[in-house]
């Protein structure tokens, strides 16, 4: 930008990246106040009511710091929080200011954003993202509205000098009206200047009205091949997650990672590990059910590490589908209706899934897979007839945009006919020493009733429902299942002892 040049953003949305960046002595860029960043939004001024005994002014929008608040005590009127963080690379538009009370002024928007990106910057001109002011009152019991926030700068260069001036003030509140009881709204709050560097890094100019960060650049870009949208939500069921990004300067010696649940955690060598690539495969045990963030620090050429980190944001859902039967709201009453209306919701947002798999058979703990039926996310019903007397167990899982299911199913049970009565299984379960097994896990159809075999090894199930074919399994950590088919009657009493292999 040459002297007597300005560049303005209408939009208040500008990223430069180019080879080289400069802009002289009394050239500008300037970017629109269109931040409305609900995060930070100031109050709306409350009535006139006590405390306050006055017709309050809107409180200025947060974004840096918390925007002043609203009324002449400070008590009314509340500004917006802070929002963003001083330790990562990012930066965003500000937040709106809050309307006055009693026809009020309406509250100013938030400061735009400006990222300029370059191996060079010279900055010795001027650049802005101020928040706008508040509008003064419209009538004479009204408060005048609150100051948006700033918006948020961001400098990033192997080579950075700064010799201007930046600005990203907060916009003033606006006037009251007339009334002593009126009160002018709150101004709002700092913006963001976040000025990051590779090699060097000259400033002698000035920064008004921000929350400041200096630092080594991180790499400003991360990417997923695995998970490439951070505002979806993925299954859990996935192998591994992949994350890549750009080395932000040349003389980059490596990085220093790590994954969590906070997203202002910045690695170091003290909780991080060492990287010296620009891209890292992360195995399915670093995530947790929820939002999981992984975080990367550069270490400049004199193997300084950054206080400022970049994060990439992987949301990971662990919970299946609720079940549900309209013809059958009791899993465990036998019912002579052979139709099964079955229905589920999922836990997520329509908008995170393609649909769902699933299966019906005999099991209780079945996990459909891939290969088995598909229903698509707009189908959460589904209606079988002329289901045969006995118990049948409908499972569901969800696929998200990605293809992933989760590791858990939704189960649901459906008992068709007449009740068939019940009866007494037992048995012991021996290890290949012929030595008792307790604490062994002993279920009828995986999962239909289960038992744990006490210290001598024994079991029984003293009420199991009358049937044939019953699968009866074993299982216990440290050897193979053992397995065998049962019948149970009516008032009988069926037993059956197993043999536990330890594993080679």
């Amino acid at each position: 930008m040459r002297s007597g040049a300005t560049l303005n953003s209408p939009s208040g949305d500008l990223t430069i990246i180019a080879d080289q960046i400069v802009v002289e002595n009394g050239g500008s860029i300037a970017v629109a106040p269109t931040g409305d960043n609900p995060l930070g939004a100031g109050a709306i001024g409350p009535a006139y009511a006590s405390p306050c005994y006055a017709y309050n002014g809107g409180g200025g929008g947060g974004y840096g710091s918390s925007g002043t608040r609203g009324g002449s005590s400070g008590s009314c009127g509340a500004g917006g929080p802070a929002h963003g963080q001083t330790s990562d690379g990012f930066v965003t538009k500000g937040s709106r200011g809050g309307a006055g009370y009693n026809n009020p002024g309406t509250g100013g928007v938030g400061g735009g954003v400006l990222r300029l990106i370059a191996p060079t910057i010279t900055m010795n001109g001027t650049v802005s993202a101020t928040g706008q002011d508040g509008a003064p009152a419209l009538s004479y019991y009204a408060g005048g509205g609150g100051g948006g926030s700033g918006g948020g700068i961001l400098l990033a260069a192997d080579n950075l000098t700064v010799g201007g001036s930046i600005n990203v003030s907060g916009g003033a509140g606006g006037a009251k009206g007339g009334s002593n009881d009126a009160l002018p709204g709150g101004k709002g709050g700092n913006g963001r200047v976040k000025r990051l560097y590779g090699l060097t890094n000259t400033i002698s100019g000035s920064t008004s009205g921000a929350t400041l960060t200096s630092g080594i650049l991180p790499p400003l870009t991360l990417t997923s091949a695995s998970h490439p949208q951070p505002a979806r939500i993925y299954n859990d069921d996935f192998p591994e997650a992949y994350v890549t990004w750009n080395r932000p300067f040349p003389s980059a010696l490596g990085y220093y990672e790590l994954t969590n649940t906070s997203a202002t955690t910045v690695p170091s060598p003290s909780n991080a590990n060492f990287l010296d690539t620009e891209s890292i495969t992360l195995p399915r045990s670093e995530f947790v059910a929820g939002t999981n963030y992984f975080h990367v620090a550069s270490i400049d050429g004199n193997s300084a590490v950054s206080t400022v980190q970049s994060w990439f944001q992987i949301q990971v859902n662990t919970t299946p589908p609720s079940m549900a039967s309209s013809s059958h709201p009791s899993q465990t009453s036998w019912s002579s209706n052979t139709t099964a209306f079955y229905s589920w919701t999922f836990p997520v947002a329509d908008s995170n899934l393609v649909g769902a798999y699933w299966v019906r058979d005999v099991y209780a703990d079945t996990v459909p897979t891939s290969a088995d039926n598909f229903l698509p996310v707009t189908n959460k019903q589904l209606i079988q007839s002329n289901l045969s007397a006995g118990i049948h167990f409908f499972h569901v899982v969800s696929v998200d945009t990605q293809g992933y299911l989760t590791k858990q199913a939704g189960h649901y049970q459906v008992r068709i006919g007449a009740d068939p009565g019940a009866g007494v299984l037992l048995g012991q379960v021996v290890d290949d020493q012929s030595q008792p097994v307790s604490g062994a896990t002993v279920q009828i159809n995986r999962g239909l009733s289960s038992q744990t075999t006490n210290t001598t090894g024994n079991y029984n199930f003293n009420s199991a429902v009358a049937g044939t074919a019953w699968e009866i399994r074993v299982r216990k950590a440290g050897y193979q299942d053992a397995v065998a088919m049962a019948d149970i009657s009516n008032g009988g009493s069926t037993t059956r002892n197993f043999i536990l292999v330890p594993l080679p």
